[in-house]
């Protein structure tokens, strides 16, 4: 593997100036889904129920979420004017919970309809949490219509990209597909460099002769544009849509396996029970790992290093203690929107002895001068 010059380690603060929303906001695409899903069929989603059963949530705290969710897509700076005040769990406690009462056979007793009454457990909670996920993948397309419509590009993450090389890495938290977007706008014809074997296929589920290219793009995550097979173990990434499968009719590509399996979405979403088993994301968190074990300099953007997360940080302590033994320390950088003393202890902590900047100027401003340099 050729070594990594620089890595540069994007959390989803990183899409922020792009006008895509913080983890936080993301509870207000689940209640703005629940309030299409009425309006539309005229049901209550078995999710609405569930909220409703197990956090007493009312109709009305849902819907003034949901009203917070529309004024989000239509102006990215809505939630910087006023107080999020969402009534909902936070998104990573609502996963959680579920996940936790599936792997352990528990029950959140019965809730919904008097005349329909669900139990919630087993697989009634794996239906609940699928409509989460749901929610989620349609509010993020919400948000990419939205700004894409209005600016033709995604800026900053076009100005980042143009300035990278083929020796940097690109590690990332996040599902959307700025980054990839960014890249194939300034490289025309050539294909994202995933780091591991893909099929890349078009709009219309066909495969393309597309060759990868420029600098590794490690989705720690997984990603909208992405669909794995369950039966051959297959990864597809889409170039052209975001695929991670959702409940509509008319899908405009083929969502069947060569080995005629259907495909499901690549997501780990934010919960205390990830699961990185899959093959390929094994092996990208293991490049990643070796890139961090290499490259000079490490650049953080818009990722707190929260303490839940700890995944993450195992394997920037992996590596990390690697550079330490070798008396080989990178230069840490870490970018921001504002000082943090809560970050600052975090970083300090973790990577005891480098030399850590703290750029307060945000991404945009990074990505300006990096494009410069």
């Amino acid at each position: 593997m050729q070594k990594a010059e620089r890595v540069f380690f994007l959390g989803a603060g990183a899409s922020v100036p792009d006008g895509y929303p913080i983890t936080a906001w993301l509870v207000c695409a689940v209640a703005a889904f629940l309030q299409r899903h009425r309006e539309s069929r005229g049901s209550v989603s078995r999710l609405e129920q569930y909220l409703n059963s197990v956090y007493g949530l009312e109709r009305d705290e849902l819907d003034a979420s949901a009203e917070m969710w529309r004024q989000y897509i239509a102006d990215a700076q809505a939630f910087t004017r006023q107080t999020f005040d969402s009534k909902l769990p936070e998104i990573i406690e609502l996963l959680s919970m579920i996940d936790l009462a599936i792997a352990e056979g528990e029950s959140f007793g019965p809730g919904g309809d008097k005349s329909r009454p669900r139990e919630f457990r087993g697989n009634e909670l794996v239906r609940v949490r699928e409509r989460a996920v749901e929610a989620l993948v349609m509010g993020f397309g919400q948000v990419r219509e939205s700004r894409l419509k209005r600016n033709g590009i995604h800026p900053v993450a076009q100005g980042f990209t143009s300035s990278l090389t083929d020796r940097d890495i690109v590690i990332t938290t996040n599902w959307d597909t700025l980054i990839e977007e960014a890249l194939r706008r300034n490289q025309r014809t050539v294909g994202i460099n995933y780091g591991v074997d893909v099929i890349r296929v078009d709009a219309a589920g066909d495969r393309t002769d597309l060759s990868p290219a420029g600098p590794k793009v490690l989705k720690l995550h997984g990603s909208f544009s992405w669909l794995r097979c369950p039966r051959c173990k297959n990864l597809y990434a889409n170039q052209d849509l975001m695929v991670a499968p959702v409940s509509l009719n008319n899908w405009p590509c083929d969502l069947t396996c060569d080995c005629g399996a259907e495909l499901m979405g690549v997501l780990i979403t934010p919960t205390y029970m990830k699961n990185y088993q899959l093959s390929q994301l094994s092996e990208i968190w293991r490049i990643a790992q070796k890139s961090l074990e290499e490259a000079d300099e490490w650049t953080f953007i818009g990722y707190s290093l929260p303490t839940d997360d700890l995944w993450i940080r195992g394997m920037l302590l992996r590596a990390f203690a690697i550079r330490r033994n070798k008396k080989n320390l990178p230069v840490v950088r870490v970018v921001r929107r504002g000082s943090s003393g809560d970050s600052e202890r975090r970083y300090s902590s973790i990577f005891k002895g480098a030399s850590i900047k703290f750029d307060d100027e945000g991404f945009e401003k990074f990505a300006q001068n990096v494009n410069a340099s």
